[in-house]
């Protein structure tokens, strides 16, 4: 049915062979103009293409496998620049490229030696989020150019009068769809359709699939970018065969000869249009809904006395009432008129009904009983049916359908087009033996098969298929008999006639089909008239931009509404207006008009950003005009109750869950919490944003919990269904371990370590791959997402978390973050990591916590990162740690758009020449109920609570799990574990403490029950000795690495039970030792009060005190410290230097800290004379307007720093002063740190 591709015959042998000479294009508008070649990449390509053959039709689709070499195709990778070139697709965050529709081209080039040719395979398509990623590869799944008729639907019934079927199809995909008309083939018809609807509750795809079935006919995507449409009823010529295949052709094939259908049934769904118009509207209206309340406005929506309607009338006839009285009768309104009683803001005369909304202007009630509204009425005619009926010997199959013709000779055209395929029953699938690029669906082919009968004949190719890799192509194609075809049996020819469907002759009919043309052609739409009338006078410029756009918002009947208005441009090709609105000023919803004014609804108490453009009749569009904003009305409806709470006890905790609510002004949720069922006792209420959360209660009592939801607007929902839960007890008999138990394997195989940080007691470190490992302990990424650069994990051997860490490429800066994680925004989080310098000098590093919102749109304060702990710092060679506190009572709080966060760093940031590595990057959650010290739960992560329930039976937590005492008195309140019966102890499980008598039953202790360890730590404040004890008699025991006479410092001394001779009891006294002369460490560190009664610490190397500290420690009096023979050298806590005294003997002898306001001069006396030494001055800037950044300055010299901050270094006359001058806006804190110097 349709024309081939032409491929000059010298490319052919090299077209068909199915290893050599070809290469796969592949060519896309990533940025929506421009075409990008991303042959490169391709690794193999499978497409699929079919036309619609007594079968539902489908969407042609193919698959390309892609190299994902350095996450080019990664859809959540991010690049600094959009440079498709060097592998950057998806571009920045506003680009999100990879996220967006591309329209695409696939092609084979063909090289036979000395030139090349190239033969398209595939045009359409790729949808957005199409991109699967794999390990290494990815796939994009890609759509022919009908896709994007599934994707939308008429915003009202469309009526067309009088077109043609291939017009309608013209006009849905040029002025509804928006394609270019050169992308159209479309066979020309003559017999109009009377009335043809677009059904709204359809998308364009159905309607064009409902036209194509009317017809008899066929619409399919070409590889070379035409949606084509034929038929065989009228003006139809058979297009010559694409190609000739022989049994030497085919690889394999199969053959299906039964027939779908035997018999086809027609019907007709005309119409009759009225000659003149008539009240197709004529209604008494009754009920509460006629009713329009005192400053409100109505909506009425009016059913036609006929099926549609044309050319609608601009008058409706309004009859109204106060109470019983007759108020107007008849009244005409127009729209946008009134009569000082009511007001007709709008009248939509749709195709199929007629909508209406009325304002009551006054303070009193009105209802209204009549609405009169004229048209000319298109209403059914009695229905045609042309039926071909079954002429086997078969049961009957029917196929059934409906057309739009409204004569019996078009009805029974289409009907024998489509019966005469019903009769195509020899069908082959086709496995060929080489590559046919040049055949699509809807070509025909010449078949020469003698050995299956078949002579010769014309075949049609109702699908193909094809795959293509480095040097492998193959085709597989399904065909069914078309015509001429001739079999050859036993030597006799046979020809199988086919039959020819003709326009029909009938003189008259087709007379009043040519003045049905020529007298009765009717406008789509008024509109659709001006647009035909515009494009005689397009100018071949782009229209300007819209002025004077203004914004409105009003609350109507509970709802907000927008209205934006703008001054009318003048340009004689103007087709209409472009308006766009958002939330956020980057997500926008467009709404296409040719009115100034828009009216549309919004969320309520929500800040509303509008813009608009103009577009002509050459699809030329103007810039935006300035984005307007606007905070739209408060509404009165309130959101839905929220759903699905449910409470999970746990220990001294309730964790709470519920679904999210879909309201897009929803604001936060409240949570109400009592001690019984009727919310009347202990009642608490807590707002947050989340889905979860964790309430905090005492131990083994029974919580009552009830939400509801909350919007902007401040309209709250009815409370939800209240739900309960009991925290968890601790039990005697039932001191079961079923839950840790069952979970001690995943504990043991976590490997974060939950220890106390910053003085806060719990955290929970989220699982984020901070190790960059995969399960198997091999060096990974998974979890982690570039954003820009590159980078790689390298094993250390001298890592402080682990064995792997992650470091940027050579000369490369490198942008990371993790996989999102949800957020709690009462929680408290702390963010670290470790990092290093391996080689060069220049690039920092940052360290940095990324927000994003319910969307996962970032919204971090700087559009990349929200907060910095580790900013523009360069890590020193040794790993050194950064860390950072956020969240609930602190100086970061969250936004209260925050969902999820992400932890992200950046190595060698500026691209320069470091080599950085970066360790443990994570964000860990505080939680201040539980105090766990020294990493006594270690390896283990416990996640969202997931100890419930707590039993622990037959001593299952041994002293490996308890360590060090961690669970004392202070942990077990009010003595929880009452008369508690502990059977069958194995006495190893109690390492410290003690049993009184009254806890043992007389008798039962004896030395061969009895498993003692020593206890190698003691109490504060007390030196340890070891005595010959029972201990030592029943088990021998003694500390590790200890002897009884090498015991110290785990020897328990008392005064009585000290060595003869000792002075324990002269030492020891109120948990102090005290001695009356020195202390001394072995021969070289003395603790000593002096002859002269000074308190001092010395250090003596070969005789002489090398460093002194404490009482006259400089001589004459002088109090401090004394360094001889040596150097003083002063680091931070990350190992940098901050002082190096290997040059100068110094002395600090002031620190001064002053604020200087801005654009103001700050002058400070040092108190240093003159005549002295000048001083050495370091000076460091902090900002106090919520900025981070500081600076440094050694002043030894005027010195401008970002040409702000400056400072002037002199005598007075007197004494040495220093003025510190701030050019900038904000006050900045200057420390001066002063030294006195003497050069050695």
């Amino acid at each position: 049915m349709f024309a081939p591709i032409n491929v000059s015959s010298e490319f052919i042998p090299y077209v068909r062979h199915l290893t050599k000479y070809k290469k796969i294009l592949f060519y896309a508008k990533i940025d929506g103009t421009n075409w990008y070649d991303l042959s490169d990449y391709v690794l193999k390509v499978q497409t699929s293409n079919r036309i619609e053959l007594l079968e539902s039709p489908a969407i042609d689709s193919a698959v390309i496998t892609v190299k994902n070499e350095n996450n080019a195709f990664t859809p959540t990778q991010y690049n600094d620049i959009f440079d498709p070139a060097n592998g950057k697709l998806n571009g920045t965050p506003d680009n999100d490229y990879l996220n967006k529709t591309w329209e695409v081209k696939l092609l084979v080039e063909v090289d036979n030696g000395t030139t090349n040719t190239q033969v398209p395979i595939f045009y359409g398509w790729k949808p957005a989020n199409a991109i699967t990623e794999k390990h290494k590869t990815a796939d994009i799944e890609l759509k022919d150019l009908l896709w994007i008729t599934t994707q939308k639907k008429p915003t009202n019934p469309l009526l067309y009068t009088s077109y043609t079927p291939d017009q309608i199809i013209n006009d849905i995909l040029v002025n509804r769809i928006g394609l270019d008309a050169s992308y159209l083939d479309l066979q020309s018809l003559t017999t109009t359709w009377e009335v043809f609807i677009a059904d709204n509750n359809k998308t364009w795809w159905q309607i064009l699939q409902e036209i194509a079935e009317a017809t008899g006919g066929k619409l399919t995507c070409t590889p070379n970018g035409k949606i084509a449409f034929r038929t065989r009823i009228e003006n139809y010529t058979e297009p010559a065969t694409a190609v000739t295949i022989t049994a030497d052709n085919i690889k394999n094939y199969s053959i299906n000869n039964k027939r779908q259908y035997n018999q086809i049934k027609v019907q007709s769904e005309g119409y009759e249009i009225g000659s003149a118009p008539e009240y197709v509207i004529d209604h008494e209206l009754q009920g509460d809904a006629s009713i329009i309340k005192a400053g409100t406005q109505g909506t009425f929506e009016l059913e036609y006395t006929s099926e549609y309607i044309k050319d609608p009338d601009t008058t409706v006839y309004i009859t109204y009432y106060l109470n019983d009285t007759p108020v107007g009768t008849d009244v005409a309104f127009t729209a946008g008129s009134d009569d000082g009683n009511i007001r007709l803001d709008e009248l939509n005369a749709y195709p199929d009904k007629l909508v209406l909304k009325i304002t009551n202007l006054t303070t009193s009630d009105y209802t209204i009983k009549h609405i009169k509204f004229s048209a000319i009425p298109i209403k059914k005619k009695t229905e045609l049916t042309v039926t071909k009926p079954n002429q086997t010997t078969e049961p009957d199959s029917e196929r059934s359908f409906t057309s739009f013709y409204s004569t019996e000779a078009m009805l029974s055209n289409v009907a024998d087009a489509v019966y005469e395929e019903t009769t195509k029953n020899i069908k082959f699938e086709l496995q060929l033996n080489e590559f046919y690029p040049d055949i699509f669906a809807g070509n025909l082919i010449e078949l020469q098969l003698p050995p299956k009968g078949i002579s010769t004949g014309k075949f049609l190719v109702y699908s193909i298929e094809h795959a293509l890799e480095a040097r492998k192509f193959t085709t597989t194609i399904n065909i069914v008999e078309w015509s001429d075809v001739v079999f050859s049996i036993d030597d006799k020819t046979i020809i199988k006639a086919t039959s020819d469907v003709q326009v029909p002759q009938d003189i008259t009919d087709l007379e009043q089909q040519i003045q049905t043309v020529n007298g009765d052609v009717q406008d789509l739409q008024t509109q659709v008239n001006t647009i035909d009338n515009r494009t005689d006078y397009i100018d071949g410029l782009a229209p300007a931009t819209p002025t004077g756009l203004a914004l409105a918002t009003i609350n109507e009947n509970g709802l907000s509404f927008v209205t934006a208005s703008w001054n009318a441009n003048t340009e004689s090709d103007l087709l209409g207006y472009e308006l766009a609105w958002s939330y956020d000023g980057i997500n926008w919803n467009y709404i296409t008009t040719s009115d100034t004014l828009v009216k549309f609804e919004v969320p309520g108490n929500i800040k509303i950003y509008v813009k608009v453009r103009a577009y002509d009749a050459e699809s030329k569009k103007s810039n935006w005009a300035t984005t307007q904003s606007i905070t739209s009305a408060k509404d009165t409806t309130p959101p839905a109750t929220p759903t699905g709470l449910t409470a999970t006890g746990l220990f001294q905790k309730v964790l709470l869950e519920w679904n999210e609510n879909t309201e897009p002004d929803l604001d936060s949720y409240e949570v109400q919490v009592a001690t019984d069922s009727v919310f009347t006792q202990n009642i608490k209420t807590f707002k947050m944003n989340a889905t979860t959360y964790t309430f905090a209660g005492n131990s083994n009592t029974t919580y009552y919990f009830r939400l509801r939801a909350v919007d902007k607007s401040g309209n709250k929902s009815g409370w939800s269904s209240s739900v309960s839960a009991t925290t968890t007890k601790v039990y005697d008999e039932d001191l079961e371990s079923q839950t840790l138990n069952d979970t001690v394997d995943e504990l043991n195989a976590l490997s974060e370590t939950v220890d106390n940080v910053e003085n806060y007691a719990r955290q929970v470190t989220f699982v984020l791959n901070s190790n960059f490992e995969d399960a198997k302990g091999q060096g990974s990424l998974d979890g982690w997402h570039t954003w820009a650069g590159g980078g790689t994990v390298v094993e250390v051997s001298d890592g402080v978390g682990g064995k792997h860490a992650a470091t940027n490429n050579d000369g490369q800066v490198w942008w990371a973050y993790s996989s999102r994680v949800p957020i709690d925004p009462n929680n408290t989080y702390i963010v670290e990591c470790y990092a290093r310098t391996l080689s060069g000098s220049n690039g920092v590093f940052y360290l940095a916590v990324v927000l994003f919102d319910k969307n996962g749109n970032n919204i971090s304060g700087d559009g990349t990162w929200w907060y910095y702990p580790a900013k523009a710092v360069v890590p020193p060679s040794n790993w050194t740690r950064y860390i950072g506190l956020f969240g609930a009572g602190t100086s970061k709080p969250f936004p209260s758009n925050a969902r999820y966060m992400s932890v992200g760093f950046i190595l060698n940031y500026n691209g320069r020449n470091r080599k950085m590595q970066v360790q443990q990057p994570r964000i860990r959650l505080v939680m201040d109920s539980v105090y766990i010290k020294d990493a006594a739960i270690t390896s283990a992560k416990i996640g969202n609570a997931a100890i419930q329930e707590t039993h622990i039976s037959d001593a299952a937590i041994s002293t490996a799990k308890i360590k060090d005492g961690a669970i004392t008195n202070a942990k077990i309140a009010n003595l929880a574990v009452d008369n508690a019966k502990i059977a069958n102890m194995d006495a190893g499980k109690i390492t410290t403490g003690y049993l009184s008598a009254d806890r043992i039953q007389a008798g039962s202790l004896t030395s061969d029950k009895l498993v003692v360890q020593p206890a190698n730590s003691l109490p504060e404040g007390t030196i340890a000795y070891w005595v010959d004890s029972l201990v030592d008699v029943v088990n021998g025991i003694v500390p590790d690495g200890y002897t009884e006479t090498n015991l110290a410092p785990y020897i328990t001394l008392t005064s009585d039970n000290a060595p003869e001779g000792s002075v324990v009891g002269d030492l020891l006294a109120g948990n102090k030792i005290y001695a009356g002369k020195s202390i001394q460490v072995g021969n070289k560190v003395f603790i000593e009060n002096t002859p002269e009664d000074k308190g001092r610490i010395r250090v003596n190397s070969g005789g002489v005190d090398i460093v002194k500290i404490g009482e006259d420690a400089l001589g004459t009096g002088q109090d401090g410290i004394l360094i001889k023979n040596g150097k003083l050298k002063l680091e931070d806590s990350s190992g940098s230097i901050t002082f190096d005294g290997s040059f100068k003997t110094m002395q600090l002898n002031s620190l001064i800290t002053v604020d200087v306001e801005p654009s103001s001069v700050q002058r400070i006396d040092l108190g240093i004379p003159e005549s002295d030494n000048p001083p050495l001055l370091i000076i460091q800037a902090y900002a106090l307007n919520g900025k981070t950044n500081g600076c440094y300055m050694i002043a030894d010299s005027n010195v401008n720093y970002q040409a702000s901050l400056r400072y002037s270094y002199f005598s007075n006359g007197t004494n040495w002063v220093v003025d510190l001058v701030n050019y900038q806006s904000g006050t900045y804190k200057f420390l001066i740190y002063v030294f006195t110097i003497k050069i050695t």
